[in-house]
């Protein structure tokens, strides 16, 4: 078995991106953060300085980058897209969507 070193080194090659790896089977977005994130407890400084950014930041910057490729890439409806990445008031998701990108879901999605 490798050790956490090697572990997390595989890990970070292969989640090395903030991105999320797609859809469970029950329908809800994969986030490898949380199996990265226990390979390096209880040192979160271990994540930031393998990763480069806190697990908050890495874990936003993610999420905007799928929500980004839902926006564009399928015509889900808003509500749809918030539900998948976990945002369970939709208000919300269009604000953090708004902070990030500067514009609201829908302006971003129209503006391709």
């Amino acid at each position: 078995m490798p050790s956490a070193d090697q572990q997390t080194n595989l890990q970070l090659t292969y989640y090395g991106s903030p991105s999320f790896s797609g859809l469970h089977p029950n329908g809800h977005i994969a986030c490898p953060t949380a199996q990265l994130y226990s390979t390096l407890s209880p040192s979160p400084g271990k994540f930031k300085k393998k990763v480069g950014c806190s697990l908050r930041i890495y874990i936003q910057q993610a999420k905007i980058d799928e929500a980004r490729s839902l926006l564009l890439l399928t015509d889900n409806s808003i509500s749809e897209i918030s539900t998948l990445l976990n945002y369970h008031d939709q208000s919300y998701f269009f604000k953090y969507i708004k902070k990030f990108t500067g514009v609201t879901p829908n302006e971003y999605r129209n503006n391709r």
